[in-house]
């Protein structure tokens, strides 16, 4: 017998035995018991999963927390007591969309000027401040030498907002489906506009409706702070820089003083950001557990956290090819991909217990923001592992920790200001600083505020020169004498001091 007759038939029984019905038979067997099994094991973890999350929230409502976003939706207010009801922000009320932030008519004012708010020029804000505002800036970027020329134009229409920022509301959409939908593009318009004019008319010598924009300033971020925290965080700081450069220059008169200290009070971010926590809380526990597609949990959890930066292949390279066969493409795309019902339910519990970790952090009670929970929450971050049931706990930690570092800061930087214009209150009526904090209460500050971080009174000395350091322990919770370390919005060493004198 030949080699390749040899051949043949080695290859013709090979064929025989694999594709024989027997061998068919034993296949079809084997994947229908691959299948059953994979369906029992789906079956499982989606009865698992609705087991487990209806335990857990159960658990927690019955101690109170609310899953229901419309438990946290305003009541309708009427219009005259609505500031977004105002003629030139009405056309906004009833958009409710993301996509449609900007006023048409305040895009006309501002073109008017030729001055582009969205280019960035203004966006930036170096704080605390190391030398006296140079107006050099601004007048470059307004092409003339005379700012509130330049800004004449827009006085009628920012005499409204002014006019309108003293309502006690803010209801930008009354409706579940959008709210809280903000117009943070306009509110930042303006904003910009107000601190320009302010720090023309403190150049000239006019302290008197210099106040009045920063009040106005103030009163916008009040306003905004239930809605949405991060951008009255970001409004604030342009009133503290303004205010910081009258007080430089001891400008403000006591009454003015003292209406700055009135709107510094109301702004609690700590209060104010653990209430927006539990809104989101709300709203990302609606919509994982009502959404018959999971799959559109994804674009919406994105959007709600700014989470579009982060990419899924980076943060999970053991589940990416399991979530290539669930669809996953892109995780900005829609639908984006879905994961089991049952490991939805188990990342949605696993969510709300660090959403509850997260709200530790925040003391509203107290004035405090605990940095020992954050520290030991961000490593316990740091030390996650991806798994098909923890995931959405990364993003949430990331998220909720950088948060706390801004909302610390813009607390103190808030709370220093307070001080700071109680401490001139004080120079107004006796010549020079007090000795101590304790000076200034009750006359000018109804009680020294505590560091956010430390808990005890705000640090403070009088210096020579007629000068005095105040300062917050800062994110490392060490008294350093008031000594500076640079590095960005919160730094975690050195102190956070309030920039006086100027140097």
């Amino acid at each position: 017998m030949s080699l390749f007759e040899s051949q043949r038939r080695f290859l013709w029984r090979f064929f025989r035995a694999v594709f024989s019905w027997r061998t068919l038979r034993r296949l079809l067997l084997t994947g229908v018991g691959l299948v059953t099994l994979i369906v029992l094991f789906f079956m499982e973890e989606w009865w698992r999963g609705q087991r487990d999350w209806e335990a857990y929230k159960h658990e927690q409502e019955v101690q109170g927390v609310k899953f229901d976003r419309a438990a946290f939706a305003p009541s309708p207010v009427p219009d005259d007591q609505n500031f977004v009801r105002t003629p030139l922000l009405n056309a906004l009320y009833s958009r409710g969309s993301y996509h449609s932030l900007e006023s048409e008519k305040v895009d006309k004012l501002v073109a008017r000027l030729k001055l582009d708010l969205k280019s960035g020029w203004l966006n930036s804000l170096d704080w605390p401040p190391a030398r006296p505002i140079d107006l050099k800036t601004w007048q470059a970027a307004l092409h003339t030498p005379d700012i509130l020329g330049a800004l004449q134009p827009l006085s009628p229409e920012l005499d409204e907002i002014t006019a309108a920022s003293r309502r006690p509301y803010a209801q930008f959409h009354n409706s579940i489906d959008y709210w809280p939908w903000i117009p943070f593009g306009v509110l930042r318009q303006l904003v910009q506009l107000y601190y320009v004019r302010a720090l023309a008319e403190l150049d000239q010598g006019d302290a008197v409706h210099a106040a009045e924009d920063i009040e106005t300033i103030l009163r916008l971020t009040n306003l905004l702070k239930e809605s949405y925290s991060t951008g009255a965080i970001w409004m604030s700081r342009w009133a503290v820089t303004g205010i910081w450069a009258g007080l430089a220059a001891h400008q403000w008169s006591d009454r003015q003083l003292a209406a700055f200290q009135t709107e510094f009070q109301k702004l609690d971010f700590i209060a104010s950001e653990r209430r927006g926590m539990e809104m989101d809380r709300a709203r990302i526990t609606e919509l994982t557990e009502k959404s018959p597609d999971p799959a559109r949990f994804w674009p919406t959890f994105y959007a709600l956290f700014g989470l579009e930066q982060f990419g899924v292949a980076e943060h999970f390279p053991v589940l990416w090819p399991l979530m290539e066969f669930f669809g996953a493409e892109d995780y900005r795309s829609e639908p984006g991909f879905g994961l089991p019902r049952g490991w939805m339910l188990q990342n949605l519990v696993n969510y709300n217990r660090g959403m509850a970790t997260a709200l530790e952090f925040f003391d509203p009670a107290r004035h405090r923001i605990d940095v020992a929970k954050i520290e030991q929450d961000d490593k316990a971050a740091k030390d996650w592992r991806p798994g098909p049931y923890d995931f959405l706990y990364k993003f949430a930690a990331e998220y909720r920790d950088s948060v706390a570092h801004s909302v610390a800061r813009a607390q103190t930087t808030v709370d220093e200001a307070r001080v700071a214009c109680a401490l001139e209150r004080y120079r107004l009526a006796n010549g020079q600083f007090p000795e101590t904090l304790a000076a200034l209460v009750p006359q000018f500050l109804d009680k020294v505020p505590p560091d956010v971080i430390g808990g005890e009174p705000l640090k403070y000395r009088r210096e020579g020169g007629g000068q005095y350091l105040l300062y917050s322990v800062g994110w490392n919770g060490q008294d350093d004498g008031g000594k500076i370390v640079p590095g960005g919005s919160a730094p975690v060493q050195g102190d956070w001091v309030w920039p006086y004198p100027i140097k």
